[in-house]
């Protein structure tokens, strides 16, 4: 964990105004990282939410993280100068990915961007003005928007009412909305945290945003700002990962010094698993998570949701939007309705032992 005296070098101050880099020679505010494998269509339509955001300097790295589907000639043929490829040949999974843009970041503000989900256009200038309204604090969060393939949503995930999420974070990973996609962090302090713990996949996320909270507020903007996309082959729909991710973590953060007490609800957690897995079809996993999730007292948690009573997309914290919200995401999200595969199918997403 990182001295005060480091955490204060890792803190670089937003000032208003001439920090979006509006200057002929200013260098880029933000450095967007989007990590990507396989799914060029996909990465092409949340690429085109980031080259429309307005009034912020920025520049994109695109990590192709061992794909094999043109994507670096199909991103460099857009012919933008604030865009980069970097390569990796072999897979090495979305937190490498994510750190091999840490590292060669420019801006003093990295924002995150998963290759299945958009942007507002304003989403990085409502981030910033935030920041600078709330100087004491390193990173920024926003709303978050589910989505189907058609882009219609589903519900709401607002950002958390209280700037300190260390506690909330403890108990599961939506007290940030967005998944990936959602968070604004100083690019020294995400370098001091040693960026995204490259055991983890599936909860990476989260575990990078729990060890921010220790080190800052987080200043949320209330405003839905994120298209969170949910579809049946994204990686939170592995429900074995899922479990081994979370022995991890619950080993990891357990014993840290000074860090939060972290209480896995086996239980409930093994039985929402055993409801995903159910869901899927694989009615053996279901099984198998099923009995562990009794072992370890998941009986009332089972009573109460049942096995199969959630949707797909349903999450805990997800609300509706009123009408006049909904309408105005509705307006940003329909420019890129028709950015996906010509038979307007959705690219798969290869299994778990590529980690991604």
């Amino acid at each position: 964990m990182p001295s005060d005296s480091e955490r204060r070098s890792a803190e670089p101050r937003a000032t208003s105004g001439h920090h979006l880099g509006r200057g002929v020679n200013a260098g880029p505010v933000v450095t967007v990282i989007i990590p990507t494998h396989n799914r060029r269509a996909l990465l092409l339509r949340a690429l085109k939410s980031v080259l429309a955001q307005v009034d912020v300097a920025m520049e994109v790295v695109v990590v192709d993280d061992g794909g094999t589907d043109g994507t670096g000639a199909a991103v460099r043929q857009l012919g933008s100068d604030r865009v980069q490829v970097i390569r990796h040949e072999q897979a090495r999974g979305v937190s490498s990915a994510r750190n091999a843009g840490i590292r060669i970041a420019r801006a003093p503000w990295l924002a995150f961007l998963d290759d299945d989900d958009l942007w507002a256009p304003d989403k990085l200038l409502t981030q910033l003005r935030t920041l600078d309204e709330q100087a004491d604090a390193r990173w920024s969060c926003v709303g978050a928007v589910h989505v189907d393939r058609g882009l219609q949503i589903l519900g709401y995930n607002a950002p958390p009412a209280d700037r300190d999420v260390t506690e909330a974070l403890t108990y599961g990973s939506s007290a940030v909305p967005g998944g990936g996609s959602g968070v604004m962090i100083a690019t020294a302090l995400a370098r001091a945290l040693g960026g995204f713990d490259e055991h983890l996949s599936i909860l990476a996320d989260w575990d990078f945003y729990l060890r921010a909270s220790l080190h800052s507020p987080v200043a949320a903007a209330s405003r839905p700002l994120t298209a969170y996309y949910i579809h049946p082959d994204s990686m939170y729909h592995d429900p074995v990962g899922i479990v081994t991710e979370l022995a991890y973590m619950d080993g990891k953060h357990r014993g840290v010094t000074g860090g939060p007490h972290f209480p896995v609800n086996w239980g409930a957690w093994l039985v929402g698993c055993c409801r995903m897995a159910y869901r899927l079809g694989d009615r053996r996993t279901a099984g198998r998570l099923l009995l562990r999730a009794i072992r370890e007292g998941g009986l009332a948690h089972l009573a109460k949701t049942g096995i199969s009573r959630l949707r797909p997309g349903d999450r805990p914290g997800i609300t509706q939007l009123a009408d006049d919200t909904r309408d105005d995401v509705a307006g940003w999200l329909g420019e890129y309705a028709g950015a996906m595969l010509a038979d307007g199918s959705v690219q798969r997403v290869p299994g778990r032992s590529s980690q991604w």
